[in-house]
């Protein structure tokens, strides 16, 4: 890993080593052949005109298809020691050819390519039955959490129904209508979901980690606003399959941490599907204390409104309107 984060600006780095490369090694290809012009120059039969140049214009390709150099070929044939002249267009040829490859053989190889390592698998389960991941009562009255959930605190604890709220409430209360579409997206976040925005969520007094939250908005009025948030369960025991295969992966290689790029984790669970309505808005009186919200029969089909007396409500009469 690079001292500089972009990942642009280190491949720029390493095309800019690889020309140096190529450049080193064209040099040292010159000086051998010129150093071959040299020998048979003075310790030789001599050399024809379009063979003297030949250790400034090897590393150009269009030299091997001109008149000079066919027409030194067939002088070597009728001159001198054949061996000795074969010998010394083979040099030439071959520092071409060489030349001529440096270049890309450089850049290829001196670009990092990512690889997949398998770092392991295993299989888990989930001790509960479907009724306590996924369950029917959501009132947080239940038994089981009646301790900790009807409490002030109740939106911090990723244990109770109301948990990750404040997530959602601190991220909604940034946006408006005419930018929460434009949130910032993590490159991933289409891949996975084809989302137009996402956002963490979070219990602030849990060990659940955080977790993110995809989906596209109404557009229109028939569309309906997605969401599409992994199940926390399966979050906690991935986060800790991860770690151990990850400390595993690095001392099994001897590797450094900052020498691998990224860690991919995945597994199949099985996820429910929860659909929402809104209520058109209620006009209350200030003697009301019944909130009509909608029902849902069965799946997906919407049913009459429910009445439900809400004795909270703040009934202090008002000159404006107010919204609880």
């Amino acid at each position: 890993m690079s001292p500089v984060r972009s990942e642009t600006i280190n491949l720029m780095f390493l095309q800019l080593a690889a020309k140096a490369h190529e450049i080193m090694i064209v040099n040292s290809l010159g000086l051998i052949v010129l150093h071959f012009v040299r020998s048979e120059l003075l310790f030789g039969d001599g050399l024809p005109l379009g063979l003297v140049g030949s250790g400034l214009s090897f590393n150009n390709f269009e030299y091997f298809f001109k008149k000079e150099f066919y027409g030194s070929l067939k002088y070597n044939g009728d001159h001198g020691n054949k061996a000795r002249r074969v010998m010394f267009v083979t040099v030439v040829i071959v520092a071409g050819l060489t030349a001529a490859l440096a270049g890309p053989a450089s850049a290829v190889l001196l670009v990092p390519k990512s690889q997949d390592w398998a770092a392991g698998g295993t299989r888990f389960y989930l001790n509960g039955s479907e009724t306590d991941f996924w369950p029917a009562d959501l009132s947080g009255n239940l038994s089981e959490l009646r301790s900790f959930c009807n409490g002030n605190e109740s939106t911090h604890l990723g244990i109770c129904p109301a948990g990750g709220f404040h997530s959602l409430w601190k991220h909604w209360g940034t946006a408006n209508s005419t930018d929460f579409r434009a949130q910032d997206v993590r490159s991933y976040a289409r891949d996975l979901s084809g989302s137009n925005f996402y956002w963490p969520v979070s219990s602030a007094s849990s060990q659940i980690p955080p977790l993110y939250a995809l989906g596209n908005s109404k557009k229109g009025v028939s569309d309906a606003t997605t969401l599409i948030q992994p199940h926390a369960a399966v979050v906690v025991i991935l986060e800790k399959l991860a770690t151990n295969w990850w400390k595993a992966l690095v001392s099994q290689r001897g590797m450094s941490p900052d020498q691998v790029d990224d860690r991919i984790i995945s597994a199949n669970a099985r996820s429910g599907i929860t659909i929402v309505r809104c209520e058109r808005p209620q006009e209350l009186l200030y003697s009301d204390n019944a909130v009509h919200f909608p029902s849902i029969d069965g799946r997906f089909h919407f049913a009459n409104s429910l009445p439900l007396a809400v004795h909270s409500l703040n009934n202090t009469a008002v000159d404006h309107l107010r919204f609880q």
